[in-house]
């Protein structure tokens, strides 16, 4: 942290945003102090043309997106890597996840255990078959068997796999650490964060946009 903000971690996708609203997707190389050090994003050019002033991080974080200020220090070469150095400029502040749209949806979704390194054995936990509930770009509400709840450890790492119309979706995502949602009879409802780069955020929002657009014309609006 810095002043008691919560920052990215290491090799945590991230999207820096200039002040027109161009978003590159990009990683965290290295977070010393109040310095982070990213590869240049795949479509950040060398950066010229780009203000250094006025850039923000962000990543996905419980009920949301954190979003840190930053500015653009430095360009330079590490092994033929060309890197970004963007100095803290402020605090860390969270967009609540009722920012982002939130569709209501109906379709199976598949929650398989990840192991947090590739030298993990795979978790000795079988995959859970839930129900999503509600979804946006950040999120989605899954419903699953209550018995199979306790499973879900806070933050623990999963590919959410499910498919809306002709959209299918594989995404790596974390067990939100808040209480569950709802609990009806035999199913409890929580939340799960996606932990993607901004080109599949980007393909959850036009196809939650269709939906939007599909769930209006049947209510006749």
């Amino acid at each position: 942290m810095v002043d008691g903000s919560p920052m990215p971690e290491v090799n945590q996708l991230v999207t820096v945003r200039d002040l027109s609203g161009k978003e590159l997707p990009t990683r965290i190389e290295d977070l010393t102090g109040s310095v982070l050090v990213v590869p240049r994003p795949v479509d950040g050019e060398s950066g010229i043309g780009l203000r250094p002033e006025g850039l923000t991080v962000m990543w996905p974080a419980d009920r949301g997106v954190m979003s840190l200020p930053v500015k653009l220090n430095e360009r330079r070469s590490d092994n033929n890597l060309d890197m970004w150095e963007l100095s803290i400029t402020g605090p860390a502040s969270r967009q609540q996840r009722r920012a982002f749209v939130r569709v209501p949806v109906s379709a199976g979704v598949a929650l398989a255990f990840v192991a947090e390194r590739p030298i993990d054995p795979n978790p000795d936990v079988a995959d859970i078959s839930g129900w999503l509930v509600d979804l946006s770009e950040a999120a989605a509400c899954v419903s699953v068997p209550t018995v199979r709840y306790e499973d879900l450890k806070p933050h623990a790492k999963l590919q959410a796999t499910f498919t809306i119309g002709e959209d299918s979706f594989d995404l790596p995502a974390r067990v939100s650490d808040s209480a569950p949602v709802r609990e009806v009879e035999d199913r409890t409802e929580l939340v799960v964060h996606f932990e993607i780069p901004e080109s599949e955020a980007a393909r959850l929002r036009r196809m939650l946009f269709a939906q939007q657009v599909r769930l209006r014309d049947l209510n006749g609006r």
